[in-house]
């Protein structure tokens, strides 16, 4: 089986180079499975129960991959988990939160990552854009004021700093902990650093960030590599 795993897009509307990019990846990628790990957009909303219609190319790529008969697994991000009732609408397509599958006889866990992040500042902003007094702000506003303080709190797609160290630690420490209670291989984003390393008797891996290292994993035959375009 071949599983091809990728991270943190960041695709941020119609003018962004990016979303090109992907949806020609997408058009050409050949697996058996496509996992799509989080922050694919950086930023969705449904305003009136209507998607932002900046991202219809990725939707569309995405239902092309599920009619070519690949299997496409999405696991919500902390810029993107507002698309999960769109993508659901997609038939044949699977999302889920955090999980654990079996990969060719190895159980692999997946998340995007940012549910261990020790900033306070992520958690805080976490739990203000989940409720649902942001939700009737954002109704009230309208698509075109909704997109603008989106934007804003999400920060310019294009920024890609260095990992805090303490978010780094706290990763390793969960994928410790997953792969203690019987995980082969932990999978998560977030980061935007690509790795593939040995730990704690299983295997970490980060796909990188598909925005800025051009970077997506592949699980071939059980055996995860990083690629590089």
């Amino acid at each position: 089986m071949r599983v091809v795993l990728l991270s943190d897009a960041h695709v941020d509307g119609p003018a962004d180079p990016v979303q090109a990019r992907l949806v020609a990846f997408l058009e050409d990628v050949r697996a058996d499975r496509l996992v799509l790990l989080g922050d694919v957009f950086h930023r969705w909303w449904e305003i009136r129960g209507r998607p932002f219609p900046a991202y219809e190319p990725v939707i569309a790529a995405l239902a092309v991959v599920v009619a070519r008969g690949v299997a496409v697994h999405v696991v919500m991000g902390n810029h993107d988990f507002a698309a999960a009732p769109k993508l659901e609408a997609l038939p044949g397509l699977w999302r889920t939160g955090p999980v654990t599958v079996d990969l060719d006889g190895r159980r692999v866990y997946l998340a995007h990552g940012d549910a261990v992040d020790p900033g306070a500042g992520v958690r805080w902003l976490g739990r203000v854009i989940r409720s649902a007094t942001f939700d009737r702000l954002l109704q009230g506003a309208g698509p075109a004021a909704a997109w603008r303080l989106l934007g804003a709190l999400a920060g310019p797609a294009g920024r890609d700093r260095a990992p805090p160290p303490s978010l780094l630690a706290a990763q390793r420490s969960f994928a410790e902990a997953r792969i203690r209670e019987g995980a082969d291989l932990v999978v998560m984003g977030h980061l935007h650093r690509p790795c593939v390393e040995a730990l704690g008797g299983g295997t970490l891996a980060n796909p990188g960030t598909f925005r800025h290292a051009d970077s997506h994993l592949v699980l071939e035959d059980g055996v995860p590599h990083l690629v590089r375009e």
